[in-house]
């Protein structure tokens, strides 16, 4: 069984359980604050959210009109999209993006249950699937210990306990050999009881 497969089924379970802790709940407004992207998502029609959670954003997203596609690692996750969602796509699937084709990219709390590997993936297809004047948020965490930093995590438990933590210095160099160019990271924001931190960055294709 490899690793991604193994998540995978470890995310269904979550889905499935009546412990919640590790399924984001996030309404939309907190995330396009936090993310610095209300304007981008005003101007948007169509959207492509990665990683679902609950689906309580997804379902605010399509209630304001826009034409949304969903990724998630979990097919339990998309089948609470399966009715809203116009495409959606498991992870390992995720070739089938469609190129040129969205306005805004929202990855929120999903960068740090992935693997380098599995980042590299989303990179690889998202940045091609923005318009010309697109934009991909991406949420990264890092450890305030710098050692514990871009250690190409790749532990089931540790991934599904969001403790993948990269700099944006290393996400950017992974952002620029897939084709895309950083044009804003926000101010370093810290976890109150955790020795982590995050960032949102905005992408767009060159």
């Amino acid at each position: 069984m490899n690793d991604e497969k193994t998540v995978g089924e470890l995310w269904d379970k979550f889905h499935t359980s009546e412990e919640k802790h590790y399924i984001s709940d996030n309404p939309l407004k907190t995330i396009l604050d936090l993310s610095n992207i209300n304007e981008e998502f005003e101007d948007a029609k169509t959207v492509i959210e990665i990683g679902v959670g609950t689906a309580r954003c997804s379902k605010e997203i399509v209630n304001q009109g826009k034409e949304l596609h969903c990724v998630d690692i979990s097919t339990l996750a998309l089948s609470k999209v399966a009715r809203i969602a116009q495409w959606s796509y498991l992870s390992e699937y995720m070739n089938h993006i469609p190129k040129n084709y969205f306005d805004l990219v929202i990855e929120f709390l999903v960068a740090p249950h992935i693997s380098d590997e599995e980042l590299n993936r989303h990179l690889k297809y998202v940045i091609p699937s923005l318009k010309e004047k697109g934009t991909f948020s991406l949420q990264i965490t890092f450890n305030r210990d710098p050692d514990l930093n871009n250690q190409n995590i790749q532990n089931p438990i540790t991934l599904i306990s969001g403790l993948s933590c990269r700099t944006p210095e290393y996400v950017t160099s992974m952002i620029e050999a897939n084709g895309g160019e950083v044009t804003w990271v926000s101010d370093p924001n810290y976890h109150d009881t955790l020795n982590l931190g995050w960032h949102t960055m905005k992408i767009r294709r060159v």
